[in-house]
């Protein structure tokens, strides 16, 4: 009887030591660089890819031996150990490329730069959404890409009408995020604003008395309350743009504008000019 019980708890005990076989639906991802926020944005886009695909998703600071893991470095920061068992793995050397390899728990997404840490993060999202109904690291293919052109820019008008009325889809937090995150995604890295544009008159005025208003040149065409509101938006499409890894370009078609009824001319319009760059640049 004593044998029997020994027995029986020495397979109980055996039993219960034994490590957890790993769960193929929940994966862990360790983002080595979050201080990048076109990085956080990536592994954002990456998590909803694994949960649009039945996955759970856990974000740590180290990866666990018996789990599926992606580990996303940034090579400006360093590799470090997280990156075992990928020794010696390096991006091309150009801006915006990305590596991506796979091990049998592992996979290692390193970037030139943030935004090319970004991109890695994209693809393996890609994958999985065009991949198997269940996700599979063994299905994930490894890859070494760079642009293979710089600049990859669209080119946007903001309409008169849009800038002045603040229920618009310039106002809307909604339009700019989904845009960008498009265009992020698409792998375009400027937004080349052009602006103004009339729709109705069909012609291109200075964008400045829309975005500024200087006690010293008053009544330019737009209430100061308004122009604080534009550029207070414009200033905010910039910094979602950053996040994505997008640089922002401003044309402005003109140069003419009047102050109180005045069309201004000469120095008074260099100064003008002067001021509003100047705030558009800080």
């Amino acid at each position: 009887m004593l044998r029997r019980v020994f027995l029986l708890a020495f397979v109980v005990v055996s039993a219960s030591s034994a490590p957890a076989a790993a769960r193929a639906d929940l994966w862990h991802i360790v983002n080595l660089a979050t201080q990048h926020p076109p990085v956080v944005h990536g592994v954002q886009v990456l998590e909803q890819a694994l949960t649009s695909r039945g996955v759970d998703v856990v974000l740590s600071e180290t990866a666990p031996k018996n789990a599926p893991a992606v580990v996303v470095v940034c090579s400006r920061d360093g590799v470090p150990g997280e990156a075992r068992p990928f020794p010696n793995v390096k991006p091309p050397n150009r801006p915006e490329s990305y590596v991506i390899r796979v091990d049998k728990r592992r996979v290692l997404v390193v970037g030139s730069d943030p935004v090319g840490t970004m991109y890695g993060c994209f693809d393996l999202a890609e994958q999985i959404r065009w991949g198997a109904k269940k996700p599979a690291l063994r299905n994930l293919k490894e890859r070494t890409a760079e642009p293979f052109l710089e600049i990859r820019a669209v080119n946007p008008f903001l309409h008169v009408q849009a800038l002045l009325d603040t229920s618009s889809w310039y106002f809307s937090d909604a339009f700019w995020t989904s845009y960008l995150d498009l265009l992020a995604e698409s792998r375009h890295n400027l937004l080349d604003i052009h602006a103004a544009y009339d729709l109705r008159k069909t012609d291109f005025p200075n964008i400045f008395p829309f975005f500024f208003s200087f006690d010293e040149f008053p009544d330019t065409g737009v209430p100061a309350e308004l122009t604080r509101k534009i550029f207070a938006q414009f200033k905010h499409i910039v910094a979602l743009a950053k996040e994505r890894g997008i640089h922002v370009a401003l044309m402005n078609y003109n140069t003419g504008v009047s102050s109180a009824g005045k069309a201004l001319k000469g120095e008074k319009l260099v100064e003008y000019t002067r001021r509003c760059v100047r705030r558009v640049a800080h």
